[in-house]
């Protein structure tokens, strides 16, 4: 499949796949995308207090950088779990340009080592930050009881999204958060976010129209609410 490296609105890159007509990140911004959905919105409820993430499709790793380098400026240990079936070619890696975009000069070897770190192996970023890169299709996840917070950004059609969510589930606690993005994309999607909302195991959604939240305590009534961040 053909697949482009192209600029977004921010400056930043990502990999675009024209058949698809797929990115990996928004158009409107990588970085951006990344830093508001990723940061201010997910890790952000987990505020000193040290988490687990899973993240459904490493890809670029931007995500788990940006992570990293937050939790340096914050002082907060991560546990961050990568889970890709297709990990990008280190050869598209070296092209983008991440590391100009976030001024992050210092601390290029550590997105290079997570890259060319093993698959299947915890490694140690830093003394607060641990990667572990799983290569494995989403149905194949089957962790108990795990990760405090799953970030799902993939494929935008509902059977792979309920798949990515239903395989996930094993995963959670009672005090976990599922973000979806791009839940009002496309038609499938919305579909998708009805599904989950109407999940038993689901008790509160938010949704902000770009993303949504899941949550799973069991303790609370089962509500849904609409919001504008």
């Amino acid at each position: 499949m053909k697949r482009e490296i192209i600029k977004t609105k921010d400056g930043s890159h990502t990999i675009f796949m024209p058949e698809w007509n797929e990115s990996y990140h928004s158009k409107n911004g990588a970085i951006q995308e990344a830093k508001h959905v990723f940061i201010q919105t997910g890790l952000s409820l987990f505020k000193d207090k040290e988490v687990t993430i899973m993240e459904i499709g490493f890809g670029t790793g931007l995500n788990a950088f940006i992570t990293f380098l937050e939790s340096k400026l914050v002082n907060q240990k991560i546990n961050y779990v990568g889970v890709e079936a297709y990990p990008v070619d280190l050869k598209e890696i070296e092209m983008l340009n991440y590391i100009e975009e976030l001024n992050a000069n210092s601390d290029e070897l550590v997105f290079n080592s997570m890259h060319t770190s093993k698959w299947e192996e915890k490694f140690e970023v830093s003394s607060i930050f641990n990667l572990t890169k799983r290569k494995q299709f989403f149905q194949d996840i089957k962790d108990i009881d795990t990760f405090d917070l799953v970030y799902f950004d993939g494929n935008h059609t509902r059977k792979a999204t309920l798949e990515y969510f239903e395989s996930s589930l094993s995963s959670i606690n009672n005090n976990s958060v599922f973000l979806f993005d791009d839940i009002h994309w496309n038609k499938e999607m919305e579909l998708a976010w009805q599904d989950i909302k109407n999940h038993p195991q689901v008790t509160v959604t938010i949704d902000t129209y770009q993303w949504g939240f899941v949550f799973f305590r069991k303790e609370q009534q089962k509500e849904h609410f609409t919001i504008r961040l």
